[in-house]
């Protein structure tokens, strides 16, 4: 269910040095990362890891994903807040990327594609005109509307708000709600990044309007494929199928856990017991499983912002370790 996270990959490269200066700002404007933003991100580096997503669900004989079922990932430490315009640590998206959403997003390609917005013109090269889609449902079932989007920006765009991502809506002069699907982003210079920059969800979740007046570090009110049904802290994160998403058939998985376990020796235990669908390692833990058959080890580089601080660190080898089916 987790997307493959662009920017972080991105950082990845940078801290590796597998691009060029050149190739940096080709990828951050595809990415709608502000320099900026780049500059702010760029800190000391360490060895470490980070998570993988769960496997995918079983699949039917005609090869289509097979619906239901319930599945436990772990989850490496607490999200500590779940609000989306504050926090973009990895513990805190992984809380949260699955309930909330923007106007535009990535498929598995990395392409940006419509999300809430499913289609947008572009009249001149300062203004972006996003048609909303229509019969989106708030989890508290309400509908959703340009209103709400405005909503969200005006505290993003703020100066003095609480947005740790602004400077990636730095060019945007302001946003206007033509009607109740249609709003209009005004920009002051050309500003390509500004598509990329919503499909991150860093400062760019949308929020119901009025929102931020509630406990956005421990409730969800989201358009996302999953409701948050239950957040207890330094335990577990419960997320449950919304029956309502436009995104049908999606989601496949009727409910999903994020079990938090901090120590490494709970995570093998997990996956060993089966209680445990996925987890990450380190190379200690990926050792301890090696050769196992029902386990699965799929290796990856990843990087990923340790706080608010913007300070990064990278790993070259992350092992991300899922149970095999039970046959």
């Amino acid at each position: 269910m987790s997307r493959v996270d662009p920017e972080q990959k991105l950082l990845d490269d940078i801290l590796f040095g597998r691009i060029s200066r050149r190739q940096l700002l080709k990828h951050a404007a595809v990415l709608g990362l502000s320099l900026s933003a780049i500059e702010r991100l760029i800190g000391t580096s360490a060895p470490f890891v980070t998570a993988a997503p769960a496997p995918a669900p079983a699949a039917t004989p005609a090869g289509q994903p097979k619906p239901g079922g319930t599945s436990v990932w772990a989850a490496e430490s607490d999200p500590v807040s779940m609000n989306p315009i504050t926090n973009s640590a990895f513990q805190s998206t992984q809380g949260f990327e699955h309930s909330y959403e923007s106007l535009t997003g990535y498929d598995s390609r990395m392409r940006i594609i419509p999300a809430l917005a499913e289609r947008w013109d572009t009249p001149d090269e300062n203004t972006y005109i996003f048609h909303l889609r229509r019969g989106v449902k708030w989890h508290d079932g309400s509908d959703f509307s340009a209103d709400d989007v405005k909503y969200t920006f005006d505290i993003v765009l703020d100066p003095q708000g609480p947005a740790i991502w602004r400077p990636n809506f730095d060019q945007v002069d302001r946003v206007d709600v033509i009607d109740r699907n249609t709003i209009r982003f005004s920009t002051k210079t050309p500003f390509p990044p500004l598509l990329g920059a919503f499909a991150i969800l860093r400062s760019s979740a949308i929020l119901k309007r009025g929102g931020a007046s509630s406990n956005l570090a421990t409730q969800i009110n989201g358009t996302g494929p999953y409701r948050m049904t239950e957040y207890v802290s330094k335990s577990h994160v419960e997320l449950a199928k919304n029956p309502d998403y436009w995104g049908k058939p999606l989601p496949y998985i009727d409910r999903v856990t994020f079990k938090v376990l901090e120590e490494e020796d709970a995570r093998v235990a997990g996956l060993r017991s089966r209680t445990l669908d996925y987890a990450f390692l380190t190379p200690v833990g990926e050792q301890r499983l090696r050769g196992q058959r029902t386990i699965v080890l799929t290796k990856s580089p990843r990087i990923f912002l340790l706080s608010s601080s913007q300070t990064c660190c990278g790993s070259p080898g992350v092992t991300y370790a899922c149970a095999r089916p039970s046959t």
